[in-house]
């Protein structure tokens, strides 16, 4: 006969370890987010202002392929030049561990602009380097992050 009462203490133990694991896991992988977003952060605010500069410099008859970024501490502005209008607030969000964006858009000039929220959310991978993901998008690299922020709030395809 099966003795029921030690196995189902078994499996409460092997149920606490697991949990007990997970939660030891959750606070690593924040410990290491949030010294390494920072960094992540500023290169992703300097790419953010070398392209919006390069574009300028490239384009300069062009203010569809233009935007202007600005920074400021844990927050940056980004605006495109052309109607209809996109202007992206990102935050860093290092207690959320993730980077949260405003995104209005429209023709300031004629009606309101519409407002959206998303964020962009810090992981970390095998090596333990941060990456954010938005949706089925990874962003490993702050520049692949920055091409896809400046193309968007510019309405460039592609």
């Amino acid at each position: 006969m099966s003795d029921w009462i030690e196995r189902l203490k078994n499996e409460d133990d092997e149920t606490a370890k697991a949990t007990e694991m997970g939660v030891t896991l959750r606070l690593h992988e924040a410990k290491v987010v949030t010294a390494k977003a920072p960094a992540f952060w500023q290169d992703l605010c300097d790419r953010l202002q070398q392209y919006s500069y390069r574009l300028r410099e490239t384009f300069p008859r062009d203010n569809e392929r233009q935007c202007s970024v600005t920074t400021s501490g844990n927050s940056c502005l980004i605006l495109g030049q052309k109607a209809p209008f996109t202007a992206l607030d990102l935050t860093l969000n290092l207690n959320g561990m993730c980077l949260d964006a405003r995104w209005d858009s429209g023709d300031r000039k004629r009606e309101p602009p519409t407002r959206s929220n998303s964020s962009f959310k810090f992981q970390l991978d095998d090596t333990e380097e941060v990456f954010v993901v938005q949706g089925n998008q990874n962003y490993a690299a702050p520049a692949h992050l920055a091409e896809y922020l400046i193309r968007r709030v510019c309405n460039m395809k592609g």
